[in-house]
C-alpha cells in the first residue's frame, strides 16, 4: 500500500468519501470518480490530482467498514501507531507525488485530527507532524524522504 488513511476506529464508506470530498475542496484538489466506481463489495475508487510544475494524481480505493475489520488482523494488515490499533479506511498503490500527498494530508488532518496517514507501511504522518513541517518550512522538496530520515 503507498498512502494508506488510518482511523483508530472502523469508519462507514459514506463518512470517508465525505471527509475526501471536504480535503479535496479545501486543499483546491481535483477528484474524479468513473461510471461503475462502487465495487460490489462497496468499495469507492476515485482519483485526486492536482497541477503544480507537473500534474501529480493518486487513484485511491475507500474501503468498507466490514473489510476494515476483516483485514485489521495479526499477519494481515494490523497497524499499532502509539500503542492504539488503527484500522486502514482508504489507500492507493503508490506514493509518488510527494507535492499532492502534502496538500492531501495536511487537509485531511486537519479535518480528521484523531487519524493518520501511513506512507509504504513504513512511517506515520501526524496531525502534529504535518503541522510542525507547515509552521517551520511549509511544502518542499524532498519533505517525505526527510521524514522517512527522522522516522
Amino acid at each position: 500500500m503507498g498512502l494508506a488513511i488510518l482511523s483508530p476506529q472502523l469508519e462507514d464508506v459514506t463518512k470517508t468519501l465525505n471527509s475526501v470530498i471536504r480535503t479535496i475542496l479545501d486543499a483546491n484538489i481535483s477528484m474524479s470518480i468513473q461510471e461503475n466506481a462502487i465495487s460490489t463489495h462497496g468499495r469507492i475508487d476515485l482519483e485526486i490530482r492536482k497541477k503544480y510544475i507537473e500534474e501529480e494524481y493518486l487513484s485511491m480505493d475507500l474501503i468498507p467498514k466490514d473489510e476494515q475489520d476483516r483485514s485489521n488482523q495479526p499477519g494481515l494488515l494490523e497497524i499499532i501507531y502509539n500503542e492504539v490499533n488503527y484500522y486502514m479506511i482508504a489507500g492507493t498503490a503508490d506514493a509518488d507525488c510527494e507535492h499532492l500527498i502534502y496538500d492531501f494530508s495536511l487537509s485531511y488532518l486537519r479535518l480528521n485530527p484523531n487519524h493518520i496517514i501511513s506512507i509504504y507501511n513504513q512511517f506515520f504522518i501526524s496531525l502534529e507532524i504535518i503541522n510542525e513541517i507547515e509552521t517551520e518550512k511549509k511544502y518542499y522538496n524532498n519533505w517525505l524522504k526527510d521524514l522517512t530520515q527522522q522516522s
